[in-house]
Order: C-alpha cells, then structure tokens, then sequence
C-alpha cells in the first residue's frame, strides 16, 4: 500500500480543516473516497484520451512532481520551432502536446480535458451549424464562443477532432484574427499545422492588419500610461499576434515591430505593478492585465526574447501579492479599486508563477479561488462564461486550455499557513498594506489602503486614504464600494461635516488626488500602518492609523511572563484599532468616522458602541471608540452613534434604477447599497480612536472602556475572559500614561494577564522607555522610516 501522506503534505492543504489535526484512517479513507468522487479518469491504452461515461468505473491517480517537465517552460526553449517555423510553439510545443495527450489519460488533467470536451461541444456544433459564419460571430453567442476558441483548437488538438478543427478554421478565415485577442491568436498557433497554405495566408494578412492596428492604438505617448489597461491591451496583443505569425507564409517582415512592443511590453511591467507585484489598477481591472502580462511573459520566455520571471522581480512577487488578499476562508479576492475582486484568467499567471518560484501556496491560491464573482444574472456579456472544474474538496480550476497546459507542471497545492506564509504586506508604489491575525478561515484579516496610484496607471483612482476593509470569523464586516465609488464618502475614513473632501458631482472619473502611505511596520503582536490623505480630505491636515492586534505565538525561549496561558478558544481575536488625526480649518467642526458592512449585514447601536451583525455564520463585530476628555477644549468633545445607506457616489452615471436592479446580494462588485455606521463627533479636532473587535456567535463579549489618560492623549482597556489590554496614543508629546503604563513614545499595546496581571505581550513605537505597574520592559520600537524607504 501507498505510504501515507505525512503531516507536511501538501495535499493536507486542500483537506478540511477537522481533517488536519493528525494522520488516521480517516483521513486516508476520505482522501481515497474524494478523489474517486470527483472523478479523476482512468488510464487507457487507445488514441486520443479517452471520453468518459457515467458507467466507466473511474481509476485515480494524484497529479505528482516529476523530474521531467510535461510542457517546458525554461527560457529559449521553443526558439528552434520559430527558427523551424513550426507551430505550435507559444505555449507549447509539438513534443509537447504529445506528452500533454499522454497526461490526459488519467488524473486531473484528465479530469479537465474531459470537461473542456464537454463545454465545447455545444459551441461547434453552433459554429458548424450556421450559414453565415461572419455574421454569427458578430452576435452574442459568437463573440462568446471567439472568447474560448482556444478551449476549441486544444480538444481539436488533443483530440484529433476533425469538427472542432474546422470549427476553429471556419472563424479564423472568417475574420476571428481581425478582433480577437489571446484567445484566438492561440488557437491559431495550435491548429496551424491542420491548415492548408491558403487558410495560413488569409489568417497572417488578418492578423498582420490588427497587429499593426493594434500596436498605432496603444498610441505614440504609449511609455506616459504604460500601467493603464487600454494601451497594455493593445500592445499584448500585438506582440502575441507577432509571436503567432512570424515567418509563416505571408507574414511581412517584423523585426522593427518586435523591437518596439518588446520594449513597451517591460514598461507595461513596471508601470503595471507595484514594487511588491501588487497591480497598480487594483483587483479586477489590474488583476486581468497582470494575467495578461503574464501570459505575454511565458511566451516570451519560451521564445527566447525576454525572460520576465528573472530580469523583472516585481512581476516574479505578483502571485505572493495576491496571496496576501485573499479572504482568510479563501474563495475570494478583497475588493480594492474600481472594479470587483475577480481575478479573470488567474490560470495564465499563477501555475507559471507557482512552477518558477516553487510556489505551492500558488497553486493553492488557483484552486481555492472561483470565477467569476458576480452572480450570473448580472455577469458582464463582453466576456465569456468561465466555468469552474473541481478536482478534489475545495479545489477548483478554470475550464480553460491554458488551464490544461499548466496544470501538470504546477507544484501540488498547499495551504499558506502550512507554507509559514508571512500575514503582514506592503506594496510602497501603490501604498496598500495588508494584515491578518493568522492564516486560519476564522482570523482577521484588514487591507489598508494609502491610496498612491502611479502616473503610468491613472484611470481607476479613488479618494481612499486611510480606507480599511475587514473580514473575520468568516463574514465582511467593514468592505469597500467597488466599481462606481469615487469619493471619500464612499469609504471607510474620517469625513469632515459627513461629506467628501472633493466633489465629483455624481459623475463617474478617476479622482486626480493622490494620498500617501507614511508608515508600516509589521510586528509580531500589533502590525501598524498609517495615511495621509490631506489632500484628499481638502483641509489642513488628515491622517490616518491603523493597528492590527494579534496572538503572538511564544516561543520556547520566551520567558514565562510572556507566554500566554490562554486555551485557543478562549484567546482573544485579533482586533483592529483606528486613530484619526484631523483639522479641519481651526475650528468647531463635525467628524464622521463611517465604517461600510456587507449589504447582508445589521448594525445594532447599543448606547455607546455599536455590533454589526454578520449574516454568514452569525459572528458579531464590536466597535467601541474614545474621544477627547470634556475638559480639554473649550467646548467639549461629543460623539453619538447613527447609521444610514450612503447612495453611489456616481449617481449621475448610474441611475438610480440601474443600482436597484443591480442592488443583489454582494460584495464582489458595485456595492451600491451598504449599511454605514458612523460615529458622529462634535469637536475642534478630528481626533478619535476606535477598535473594532469581532466576537464569536455565542462567545462572552470583550468589556471595552475609555480610560482616563493626560491631554493630547487618548487610551483604552479591552477585557476578554483571561487578558486585559490597553491601548495608549499621544498626539504630539510623546507622553503614555494610563492604566499603570508610563511610556515615553507615540503608541503602545499591552496585554496582561487577568488573574496576576502577568505581561505576556507589548508592543511600542518609537518609544524611549517602558514601565508596567512600576516595573521597566524593554521597549520593541523600530525605525519605520526604514521600512517605507524604498531599496
């Protein structure tokens, strides 16, 4: 019998989680019983892979490593087939697909060679049933089937399937190349050996015309917007129709036209992506070129041309980017930008990326998300319908041909926790940070935005700065507006007056004010982040922190007054605390502090704090806040709580029947309908502090109160059933001071234990000196100019 998978495997990762405590039985009878389940298909001995029924009893086989590569993938690997002119060679090559039709015999790519079989069987039979093929393909049904030609010419290929051959060449000569993208260009590339000399030639004339018509569209000042996804577009397909059709019969010469999009595809890599991989167009719109980019990259590594993966180490952090965004139960992307956190064609990037890091959690990551996010009724007809296969619990795939050629070459998935995935991230040329409490379904995980947006990727900018979103124990407690929510209204973030600092007027644009990331610093209790969007904001000055409050793992050399006694059910969550720092105009002023929940979700106002009730799975996030004491200015500081359903900020563009048509049950897209709470203070300064903590359905509630604290300062103490800790800022003099603290320094975070008062974690910034109940720590600061200073 087959040795069993240890607790390191990497199959453990795509298990549930009751599965991953320890090796049984168990776990071996439910893995065995998944994959037979799912469907992995058989080894049989005849030409081409063969179609399953539902009566064939289905033998597994796991996908494996291998010493030997199915589809290569080094550099320069596919440069003697363009010496050869022989096709295929973009993605893969004639030996290539040989072993690829071996490897469909049996297991996933099995599994999703026969579901492609199957998804495109209706679309030829379209295609080979009408009369007027041009005309067709101009029709809603025909531009859906050009978006998946390639799935056609890989079963055709596979397969050696005559009707989905001349269902490819039928669009092909019939226009396809002359509007098609990647797609397309890679079906041609795959069947051009089926191809007679006449169709190859009308074929290159078309793709000769929209390669150049293509290329004059990126535009001449292309290099001043190399990041926005209009110009990528068109010189990502120019650039791949070149490698599709040089020196095929026909083809002109294109040395000139190489030499010009290889130098505007690197600058679409820098422009494109943040110093950290993160896309500086954000999810959605920045996620789908990045894919594209990363498909341009493999072909050029294989030709030879340009080797992305190694000269240009922002695009080889790209996958790792996007792992840090995930939702902590997986699934889903957080919504950052302007569009939704969709990741169209993820399969172009992250098995590539995954194979050439060695990068399992990527892997992990290409399974555990799903496509699209929108519900289907209101999906956007421009793009093809991409369904998912699942090929074990958990793991699904798109039901794509690009899908088919990575698969057996990516590392076996495996799970970000059991990988030591670092949870803190930081993209400086975007200003996005990203924290989590841990990698488990149930942690806190927030994405805090410093709203930067490169000159060379203008288009989709919000006036976010300072705007966090927050998920934990499995629900959306605190989320952005997506697509259509330009101002500061529409975000997370102190408003002066309840309104945004600019008007857009109710139109829809990119807003031309930028903010700015001032600080990070990760730590192994509290991470920290901060903003200024002063500017945004349009008054004196803005800023905004945030810190995201942990269970710090002790160590075997941690000394007992730092280890934490606490059971895992009865730790506390990690929780996320804000401190604004806001001037209006030297006066009296209104202050809102707003937080956005899932359109699913209540807010309760419960006297001085208010819960927001997730409807997932019935967790509970309570928000407490602390203000100035009443004596500190002339007339004091006052807060009440309210909450209300801002409308989109864009209602000149989107009418208002649009948003209640499209106001479904979501967070993925236009959150056009949210529940807000805001903290409505009265003061001369926008200082306050709030801290958001999630609590379990069933679990006691933490006691949060304001402490007494010296002026210019403000402090809190949450108590959960076994700790205490306290939370202490100072504005300007440096001065902490509270709950038997004294510190000299800009903030601090200490837990203590409730029985002894025992400290078993602290965390200081920029601090001189340390005492706890008149006894002196250590202090933990770090020069985070340090770490914002770009290297």
């Amino acid at each position: 019998m087959a040795e069993l998978p240890n607790d390191d495997s990497p199959w453990r990762a795509i298990l549930p989680n009751r599965f991953v405590n320890r090796n049984t039985f168990l776990q071996m009878a439910w893995l065995i019983g998944a994959a037979a389940v799912s469907g992995f298909l058989p080894a049989c001995n005849f030409q081409p892979p063969p179609r399953t029924t539902d009566t064939q009893r289905i033998r597994t086989r796991a996908w494996r490593q291998r010493p030997n590569p199915v589809v290569r993938f080094d550099f320069g690997c596919a440069r003697s087939l363009y010496e050869k002119q022989t096709h295929p060679r973009i993605l893969l090559g004639p030996d290539d697909l040989e072993r690829l039709r071996e490897e469909c015999r049996s297991g996933p790519c099995g599994v999703l060679l026969e579901r492609l079989r199957r998804k495109v069987e209706p679309m030829v039979a379209s295609v080979l049933a009408s009369k007027d093929v041009p005309t067709f393909m101009s029709s809603r049904a025909g531009q859906r089937i050009i978006g998946g030609l390639d799935d056609l010419a890989i079963v055709g290929a596979l397969d050696d399937d005559k009707e989905a051959l001349e269902a490819v060449r039928r669009l092909l000569v019939s226009g396809a190349a002359q509007g098609g993208n990647a797609e397309v260009l890679v079906a041609y590339d795959l069947i051009q050996p089926w191809l007679s000399v006449a169709d190859r030639r009308l074929v290159v004339e078309q793709a000769v015309e929209r390669l150049r018509k293509c290329h004059e569209m990126a535009g001449k000042h292309y290099l001043l917007g190399a990041g926005a996804n209009h110009g990528m577009t068109h010189t990502l397909c120019a650039l791949l129709w070149l490698l599709a059709i040089d020196g095929d019969p026909g083809a002109p010469s294109l040395d000139a036209e190489r030499t010009a999009l290889l130098r505007d595809f690197e600058a679409a890599l820098y422009s494109g992506l943040g110093e950290g991989g993160y896309p500086s167009e954000d999810m959605g719109y920045g996620t789908l070129m990045a894919s594209r980019l990363a498909m341009t990259a493999t072909a050029l590594r294989r030709a030879g041309l340009y080797d992305a993966y190694e000269k240009c180490p922002r695009f080889a952090r790209f996958g790792r980017a996007m792992l840090h965004f995930v939702q902590p139960w997986g699934e889903f992307l957080s919504n950052t930008g302007d569009h939704s956190d969709d990741f169209r064609y993820r399969e172009r990037a992250l098995p590539y990326l995954a194979r050439h890091n060695n990068d399992p959690t990527l892997t992990w990551l290409t399974g555990t998300l799903i496509h699209p996010a929108l519900d289907k009724k209101h999906r956007d007809i421009r793009y093809p319908v991409s369904d998912e296969t699942r090929l074990s619990p958990g793991f699904q795939v798109p039901t794509s041909a690009i899908m088919l050629m990575a698969l057996p070459d990516a590392p076996l998935p495996m799970h970000p926790k059991l990988a030591g995935i670092p949870t803190a991230f930081v993209d400086r040329d975007r200003g996005i940070v990203s924290l989590r409490s841990g990698w488990e379904a149930d942690d806190t995980f927030v994405y805090f935005d410093g709203s930067q947006r490169p000159a060379g990727a203008q288009g989709h900018a919000h006036d976010s700065g300072g705007h966090f979103s927050l998920s934990a124990l499995g629900e959306y407690f605190a989320v952005g507006p997506g697509r259509y929510g330009i101002e500061q209204d529409q975000h997370n973030v102190l408003l002066i007056d309840g309104r945004s600092g600019r008007s857009t007027d109710g139109h829809w644009g990119a807003s031309p004010h930028q903010g700015r990331l001032i600080d990070y610093r990760p730590d192994p209790f509290c991470d920290y982040a901060a903003a200024d969007n002063t500017t945004q904001a349009n008054c004196y000055w803005s800023f905004r922190h945030l810190g995201l409050v942990k269970n710090p793992v002790p160590t075997k050399k941690a000394s007992d007054s730092e280890r934490s006694a606490e059971a895992p059910d009865t730790a506390p969550p990690g929780y996320v605390w804000t401190v604004d720092d806001v001037n209006a105009a030297n006066d009296f002023r209104e202050f809102w502090w707003t937080l956005c929940s899932d359109p699913g979700n209540k807010i309760e106002l419960a006297g001085d704090h208010a819960i927001v009730h997730g409807w997932r799975h019935g967790g509970m996030l309570r928000v407490h806040f602390a203000i100035p004491s009443p004596d500190s200015y002339p007339k004091p500081h006052t807060i009440e709580l309210a909450q209300d359903i801002p409308r989109s900020s864009s209602y000149k563009y989107v009418s208002q029947k649009e948003m209640e048509l499209k106001a479904f049950h979501t967070v993925h897209h236009a959150v056009y309908f949210r529940p807000r709470l805001i903290g409505k203070m009265k003061g001369y300064n926008g200082r306050i502090m709030a801290v958001m903590v999630p609590q379990k359905k069933g679990a006691p509630a933490p006691i949060v109160e304001s402490l007494p604290t010296l002026e210019g300062a403000l402090a809190m103490r949450l108590t959960f059933p076994l700790v205490k800790d306290t939370i202490i800022w100072a504005y300007s003099h440096q001065l902490l001071e509270a709950d038997g603290i004294r510190a000299r320094g800009t903030w601090l975070v200490v837990r203590r234990q409730r029985k002894d008062g025992r400290v078993i974690a602290r965390t200081t910034y920029h601090a001189d000196w340390l005492e706890i109940d008149g006894r002196p720590y250590p202090t933990t600061s770090i020069d985070s100019s340090a770490i914002m200073r770009k290297p």
